[in-house]
């Protein structure tokens, strides 16, 4: 078996590219994968790192651990020799069930956990897990309609969902839990794990960064450029992160349209045709914004989710499928633009509705904010892709300055 393959398991698709890229700008050969883990079995044997993402966030535990213990299994046995387990920086989700998945599948008595992302200003001191010096059951993670964060220790959170021993002595069975504020403190503490401990790691894009030289990964130079400046910001998240990018954003000018009632929550609205107005009224602009907003604000989307006898806890569902059938038509329409696409559910559903299945990571343009390849229609589609809580609240402006400056170096070529 070569060594010198690993694979990341993810649990929603923007988490899965936010690490996976951690390896994509450094040459390293992957492949990110969604779907069906039997899939993992046809992945080349070139490919150094493989990303799979189980969707597994928002599901019920027993059904988390199943996917995760499935994909792990799945990628050992294709000559993946060491696995990383990627987890929500704000600790959201079935941690300690695809944890404990992880390890179950791999066959080994202990795991190495790093859920720190210093970057993002997300330490973990005394095992608590703080975000902007907040503890993250007291952040905005705290009040996620759809996964509330509901403790601040790692321990805690971890035994929400398994009985697996959470420890801190280093090189003891179960699940080790690092501390971490800084970049420093990743690089010292990869440097004191051997190989046997390297071959069971969590954590999430910011581990993920210091780990292709401590398993041996070769690093390579890349270089690319887009074909157009226009970007089309599509946003399914109402993390209030988020939310506040998509308002200063607005008020340095951007179009931004809000979706409301049918628009947002009928699955087929953009699929079928009917947005088109939308559509093409954002995609007149150079940049343009098309966004849920805030659900405690929309009453026109709950009255039309409660006459068509839709639950207020899954109206997650028809809205994200809505986004990516959305994302799909904006691609027919206009063949130069560039999209955005924010929350891991809607990008899985804009994948969905391209039957995209393979997509290829190329650059982190901005923290968390990662710039995707896929392949449509006989030509090449730039698609980035954000966590709905990341990034600078002048996002919009800033990743308009990158796009046209990426863009102009194409017309330098």
């Amino acid at each position: 078996m070569n060594k010198k393959r690993l694979a990341v398991i993810a649990d929603d698709f923007t988490g899965a590219l936010d690490t996976g890229i951690q390896f994509a700008k450094k040459g390293i050969r992957i492949e990110v994968l969604s779907g069906c883990a039997d899939r993992i079995g046809d992945v080349g044997a070139d490919v150094e790192v493989l990303v799979f993402d189980t969707q597994s966030r928002h599901i019920p535990p027993n059904e988390a651990y199943q996917a995760v213990y499935k994909a792990v299994e799945k990628s050992i046995a294709a000559g993946f020799y060491y696995i990383y387990k990627k987890t929500d920086s704000g600790m959201r989700g079935n941690i300690g069930a695809e944890l404990a998945a992880a390890m179950d599948a791999s066959g080994l008595d202990s795991l190495q956990f790093f859920p720190a992302l210093p970057k993002a200003g997300r330490i973990t001191r005394g095992g608590i897990q703080l975000i902007d010096g907040v503890p993250v059951n007291e952040s905005v993670f705290g009040k996620d309609p759809f996964n509330p964060v509901r403790h601040a220790a790692v321990r805690d959170i971890i035994a929400e969902t398994s009985d697996v021993k959470v420890t801190k002595e280093h090189g003891g069975c179960g699940i080790c839990v690092y501390d971490a504020e800084s970049d420093e403190d990743f690089k010292k503490l990869g440097s004191n794990l051997s190989d046997a401990q390297l071959r069971l790691t969590a954590g999430n894009a910011g581990f993920a960064e210091f780990l292709s030289p401590l398993i041996g990964l070769t690093e390579r130079t890349t270089e690319y450029s887009l074909d157009s400046g226009k970007l089309l910001i599509v946003s399914g998240s109402i993390n209030r992160i988020t939310l506040d990018q998509m308002d200063k954003g607005e008020a340095a000018g951007y179009p931004r349209i809000t979706l409301t009632g049918e628009s947002k929550v009928r699955e087929d609205y953009f699929s079928s045709g009917c947005g088109d107005g939308i559509l093409q009224e954002s995609l007149g602009n150079r940049v343009a914004i098309i966004d849920v907003g805030d659900p405690k604000k929309d009453a026109a989307s709950l009255s039309y989710a409660r006459e068509h006898g839709i639950p207020q806890e899954e109206l997650w569902i028809p809205i994200s499928r809505n986004l990516g059938g959305l994302i799909k038509r904006a691609v027919e329409l206009d063949r130069d633009v560039n999209i955005l696409c924010i929350g891991g559910d809607t990008l899985h559903e804009a994948l969905k509705a391209l039957e995209v299945s393979r997509i290829t990571p190329m650059d982190e343009v901005l923290q968390g904010v990662v710039l995707n390849r896929i392949g449509y229609l006989g030509r090449n589609i730039f698609l980035l892709s954000k966590s709905g809580g990341f990034g600078p609240e002048d996002l919009v402006c800033r990743l308009q300055e990158i796009i046209e400056k990426l863009s102009h170096k194409g017309g330098e070529q």
